[in-house]
């Protein structure tokens, strides 16, 4: 999984970096809640994005826009098709 964030080709991950995904259907998952979000993806990309999964890389901006933060309550909306959190 490239942490393509806003579609545009840039990976915001490395090789290797661990990750844990859930999805909303329960085939994936469930994940530890306890661990970080780091993005919660819906039917048309992301719907807000948390802890980065490389450090050094700030709040998440597409077309200069702000992606809006996860705040956990976002996980159990209708458009979080999955969630990706850090182990």
């Amino acid at each position: 999984m490239r942490a393509d964030y806003c579609y545009d080709g840039e990976s915001h991950t490395a090789a290797g970096v661990p990750l844990l995904v859930e999805d909303m259907w329960g085939v994936r998952g469930p994940t530890d809640p306890g661990r970080p979000i780091e993005a919660v993806w819906g039917p048309h990309g992301l719907v807000c994005a948390g802890e980065p999964r490389r450090a050094g890389h700030g709040p998440i901006a597409c077309d200069g826009v702000a992606v809006p933060a996860c705040d956990g309550k976002l996980t159990k909306q209708v458009d979080a098709w999955f969630v990706t959190r850090l182990p």
